[in-house]
Parts: C-alpha cells; structure tokens; sequence
C-alpha cells in the first residue's frame, strides 16, 4: 500500500480514461474503474507529501478491496458481518483480533462503531494503515450511519468505545470504498499492532488502563 497526493491539476471526480478508450472520456462502469486502477502507466503519481491539515486532499490507491469483498469475503474471514447492528460495548475491547487480507495482505479489524448518544452501534471492517495520518469511514458506511442527512467534513464518533474525530472520503478519491484506521486512531489511544504473517493474522492491542475483557 502506498500513501499520496493527486496534483492539483489532476483533480478529477473521474477515474483517468483507458489508453483504448477513443474519445477520451471517463469510463461508466464500475469493473472498468477498477480496470483503470490496475493499470499504473494511467497514473502520475505517487506524490510523496503528507497532508498533515487537509484530510480532504489525503488518497491511496486501493484497487483490490471493495464493497463486495467486505460484505462478503471479508466478512466471513473475521467472522463478523460488515455493518451490522451490534450491542454497544460496556467497555472498550482490550484487543481485537484481525486478518491479513487478500495478495497484498491488507491488515483488517472488525471494530464497534458508535456516534456519541445515538441509539445504534456498528460493526465495521476497517483497513489498518500507518500511513495514512487520518482516519475515515467509506460512503457506504456514512450513508448507512448517515441516512438522509448530510455528511460533515468532519465528524466524531466512538471507535471501540473511545471518541475521535473521522473523515469521510475527498469524492475524488481512490478509496471511497474502505474504511481507513489512520495514525491519528493509533497515536491517540496508543495502540500495539501485531501482524503474524505466518498465519495470516493481526491483533491490536489496547493500552491496560482500558482494562480486561
């Protein structure tokens, strides 16, 4: 996985156009997007900057992992279902337990998801990532947790049971799909990540003043 930063002259809410595509336009399907993305001689980047105040310009290029493979593969491999409703946690979990996910082994976490005095808690799947300083829900996960009303820039809720400001992804992103767990979420609550490439699993740990399970 790597971390970047479109140029401002190739901002674009559509994905770069197929070298055989004859008029140049974007492509309408949704396999053809993903097409684009496995192809990097259609890309400019990675630019190798950091957008340490503006989460908005943040992007990686994730090509293998879409709302499909998190309701249904990845799903089945943590053995929970993604967005569903769950019981709100008495207290926060001590350790989660995660999988390597997938050729490029994409570390992923199954955490419990709340907004601060609201009735209904989630369960989410999201993609651990150190680079990115940010952490953001997916527009899947916004609109489920969103409904009708518009999404902020910027929002906090409750990630296994502590607060922490969230963002949702630029439109123009390449990862609109995935919900990201960024540095922020790590540095904030002092997280251990153990990745165990042996067997294909994770774990993050918790500092012990969260207490035992």
């Amino acid at each position: 996985m790597f971390s970047f930063l479109w140029p401002r002259a190739f901002h674009s809410s559509q994905p770069p156009p197929l070298k055989d595509d004859p008029t140049g336009g974007p492509s309408p399907t949704g396999s053809d997007h993903y097409h684009c993305l496995s192809n990097p001689d259609l890309y400019q980047g990675p630019i190798d900057v950091t957008p340490t105040d503006m989460p908005e310009l943040f992007d990686i290029l994730l090509s293998d992992i879409n709302e499909k493979v998190l309701h249904d593969e990845i799903s089945t491999k943590l053995g929970s279902a993604y967005l569903s409703e769950t019981p709100h946690l008495t207290s926060p979990h001590a350790t989660v337990d995660g999988i390597l996910f997938g050729k490029h082994n994409r570390v992923l976490f199954p955490l419990v998801v709340r907004f601060p005095r609201q009735s209904h808690s989630y369960v989410i799947h999201f993609l651990y990532d150190s680079g990115s300083p940010f952490t953001y829900l997916s527009k899947e996960a916004c609109d489920k947790l969103f409904g009708t009303s518009p999404v902020p820039a910027e929002f906090s809720m409750q990630i296994n049971g502590k607060e922490i400001k969230v963002n949702p992804p630029n439109a123009s992103s390449h990862f609109e799909h995935v919900n990201l767990l960024g540095a922020d979420f790590g540095a904030t609550f002092r997280i251990m990540v153990i990745i165990n490439y042996d067997n294909n699993t994770a774990s993050m740990r918790f500092p012990s003043v969260y207490g035992s399970e």
